[in-house]
């Protein structure tokens, strides 16, 4: 959907790096515990809380694209705004578990309020979702 070939490649290495650091933190937090070491819940949830605010800007700046190549109009840049505006203009795969995941990242951003680990694993899937299903990711 994104047609600027460069922008396109740039969100895909993005997306990767998502991916690249959950996995780190997956494996730290197993290898710590797996040694016999015991780690704080917060902490990992601390730790989750970051991919995922990474993802939340990965999709800002594939939606800032798409935006930016008119597929819809938008005057804002925020991730909120972006995603009202584009509502009936993209096919979303889950609009709604969107909305809230933008939800949970204001809070995250505005309020310091730690998400689960879980409620994180499972935000990084709806905007993997959302990015195959524009053909920004295979």
């Amino acid at each position: 959907m994104i047609k600027n070939a460069a922008i396109l490649g740039e969100i895909q290495m993005q997306w990767a790096g998502v991916l690249a650091l959950r996995d780190k933190i997956q494996r730290h937090l197993f290898a710590g515990a797996a040694v016999g070491g015991t780690y704080s819940h917060f902490a990992a949830d601390c730790a989750h809380n970051l991919p995922f605010l990474h993802a939340c800007s990965v999709l800002n700046e594939a939606l800032l694209q798409m935006r930016n190549e008119n597929v819809f109009e938008c005057k804002s840049y925020f991730l909120g705004a972006l995603v009202k505006a584009a509502e009936h203009q993209l096919t979303w795969v889950d609009f709604q578990a969107v909305v809230k995941m933008v939800d949970e990242r204001n809070q995250l951003a505005h309020e310091g309020t730690l998400l689960p680990r879980g409620d994180c694993w499972r935000y990084l899937s709806v905007v993997e979702s959302e990015l195959r299903g524009w053909s920004i990711i295979p």
